[in-house]
């Protein structure tokens, strides 16, 4: 008999034949571009559909969302339209482009003022912004090492934060990964040099610090050797 598509025979099960009087429609596979705050897809199908066809009926929804981007909670394999055996990918009743669906989230800019104990080390493929007033500008796509009295090397880029629900820009120090405030428009080594831009928001989120031991002074005196009590005997 006829094959039918999935909403023609009114099931819910992807087909993987046609036994049961199902069609079996692939979408195209999704394209995957690399990326730290890139959007990626996870399916409710066997493999994952940038290597495998999927096959229609199958859901996929992001890995993380960004407030600055409209991303789909959901896309769906559905059936071809009319003269096509190839399914087609839908946000909704709306086309889903499966070659652009990783999308890339931003960071805001991030200032950071050039000074005397701060320099800016980045990527060949992703230099700062010099803004002609003394300050490098970085954004999202810029990973850096900001240098602090020629010693400490501190690593700051652009990620997704903990709920993975906006990003964020962290920095790396004393092997802790922390995230500096949604407001943070400024970052150096002394806070005094974001405080110089009034345009500006320095980090709130402090980096932590290794504290110089110290010695204090014993407070229990020093023990001491008791005279003898008993007189010594007379030799006899």
């Amino acid at each position: 008999k006829e094959c039918q598509s999935q909403q023609e025979a009114a099931v819910p099960t992807p087909c993987t034949d046609c036994l049961s009087g199902r069609n079996c429609h692939t979408c195209p596979t999704l394209t995957y571009t690399a990326g730290a705050t890139n959007i990626h897809w996870i399916c409710d199908s066997s493999g994952d559909a940038y290597n495998n066809e999927a096959v229609e009926g199958t859901k996929c929804t992001p890995t993380h969302q960004c407030k600055d981007e409209a991303i789909p909670a959901e896309i769906e394999c559905k059936s071809p339209e009319e003269g096509s055996d190839e399914g087609k990918w839908f946000d909704g009743d709306n086309p889903f482009d499966e070659k652009t669906c990783d999308t890339k989230c931003p960071c805001n800019e991030i200032t950071i003022p050039k000074s005397e104990d701060t320099n800016l080390f980045c990527d060949s493929d992703s230099q700062p912004v010099d803004d002609g007033d003394g300050n490098w500008k970085i954004d999202g796509s810029t990973t850096c090492d900001v240098v602090c009295d020629g010693q400490i090397f501190i690593p700051i880029s652009c990620k997704f934060n903990k709920e993975g629900t906006d990003t964020a820009w962290h920095i790396t120090y004393g092997g802790q990964d922390i995230i500096l405030d949604d407001e943070t428009t400024c970052f150096s080594c002394s806070g005094s040099n974001c405080e110089e831009d009034p345009n500006t928001t320095a980090a709130t989120t402090k980096a932590p610090t290794t504290a110089t031991p110290t010695t204090a002074t014993p407070t229990t005196p020093a023990p001491t050797t008791a005279a003898p009590t008993t007189a010594p005997k007379d030799k006899p």
